[in-house]
């Protein structure tokens, strides 16, 4: 039994690359200018460390009205 392997010689050949075109199918080029991206302008936002919220919602939750439930057992 023989194994052929399929010759492949085109694909590793070298040749010259196809013309440039536009993937969204309109033609031209677009600049803007005299605008600056957000990050350079505007400053970050303060975060607040998730230890110091669980903290307070540790403290909001144990001073909150709780439901008054008495249960009553029936019967035995």
């Amino acid at each position: 039994m023989t194994i052929t392997w399929p010759d492949h010689s085109l694909r590793a050949a070298s040749h010259g690359l196809a013309t440039e075109h536009d993937l969204r199918g309109i033609g031209g080029v677009e600049m803007a200018h005299g605008e600056r991206p957000a990050w350079e302008v505007l400053s970050p936002a303060a975060e607040t460390p998730l230890g110091d919220v669980a903290r307070d919602y540790r403290k909001e939750h144990a001073v909150a009205k709780k439901a008054c439930i008495v249960w009553k057992q029936v019967g035995n």
